[in-house]
């Protein structure tokens, strides 16, 4: 019972976390994709508080999703429940960095094609196709499914393992003796 308070207790802690890390987090997202010959454009909506809530969900479950993997795969040791914990938040990092990598590529494939043009042209890029609070959620959804299934395949394999140790039969020295 005290393990499901300590999961309660950094889950409410990691919503408060994201609350105030969410402006800070769209910043260094909006910061990455900057470039000269484009504009972010933020017409229409606020890109502070447009994702908020999605992002605040998706950093505020990370305690209780990891807690659901532990208890699903039965994890006990301490380091495979690190390693679990990795995997979920490299998951997320990684979709949530490749979407950034994709919008730059995107970017520098328009600059090419305005670098051939004499005038001075710029692009507008709207921000709210940026989305990286969307990508870093099914990122750690993803995390959640491959550490589930590794663990849970590990786990399945030590049983069958000690399982089968447990049917090897021993036969009496003379056991020949009886047969004939």
């Amino acid at each position: 019972m005290n393990e499901y308070y300590r999961v309660a207790g950094f889950t409410l802690f990691c919503f408060l976390l994201s609350a105030f890390l969410w402006p800070e987090f769209m910043i260094f997202s909006m910061n990455q994709v900057k470039d000269p010959m484009i504009i972010l454009n933020t017409r229409g909506t606020d890109p502070l508080s447009s994702g908020n809530i999605c992002f605040t969900f998706a950093i505020g479950l990370i305690p209780l999703l990891h807690f659901g993997v532990n208890k699903f795969a039965n994890i006990s040791s301490f380091k495979q429940k690190l390693i679990s914990l990795f995997i979920i938040l490299a998951c997320g990092l990684f979709t949530w960095q490749g979407r950034i990598l994709a919008v730059v590529v995107k970017n520098q494939r328009s600059n090419s094609l305005i670098e051939h043009m004499k005038e001075d042209v710029h692009i507008e890029y709207p921000i709210n196709e940026l989305q990286p609070q969307l990508y870093l959620v099914f990122g750690l959804a993803i995390g959640v499914l491959v550490s589930a299934v590794i663990f849970r395949k590990k786990k399945l394999a030590d049983k069958k393992n000690l399982l089968t140790k447990k049917r090897k039969v021993t036969l009496p020295k003379n056991a020949f003796a009886y047969c004939f």
